[in-house]
C-alpha cells in the first residue's frame, strides 16, 4: 500500500483519475482509506475482462475481505460519488 491515506469522501475524485490506469489484473490500483473517525481500511481494484473488481481489506474489523464487482469504471465512481459506501461502525462494548 502507499503511504497516502485518503478521506472516504475523495475516493470518487481520485477513481476518476486512476480507474483509467488500471491495464490488466496483475497491475492493481491500491490504496488505504480512512473510512470512519481514524479506521483506515486498504482499497485494491483489479481489472478482470470488462469487470474492476474492488476488495476492500477492513480485517481489524472482521474476519472477511469485502469484495464489490463493477461493470464500468463510472458505476464505481458513482457508488462513492453519491455516498452508497457505508462504512463498519463498530458499537462501544460496554463492561
Amino acid at each position: 500500500m502507499n503511504n497516502k491515506t485518503i478521506k472516504l469522501a475523495e475516493v470518487a475524485k481520485i477513481l476518476k483519475k486512476q480507474l483509467p490506469t488500471i491495464d490488466n489484473e496483475f497491475e492493481p490500483l491500491e490504496f488505504e482509506v480512512e473510512e470512519h473517525d481514524g479506521i483506515i481500511v486498504d482499497y485494491i481494484i483489479n481489472k478482470i475482462g470488462d469487470r474492476l473488481v474492488l476488495v476492500i481489506d477492513n480485517r481489524d474489523l472482521t474476519p472477511q475481505l469485502e469484495t464489490l464487482v463493477f461493470s464500468s469504471a463510472n458505476e464505481m465512481v458513482v457508488y462513492f460519488a453519491t455516498g452508497q459506501r457505508k462504512p463498519i461502525v463498530l458499537d462501544a462494548v460496554e463492561s
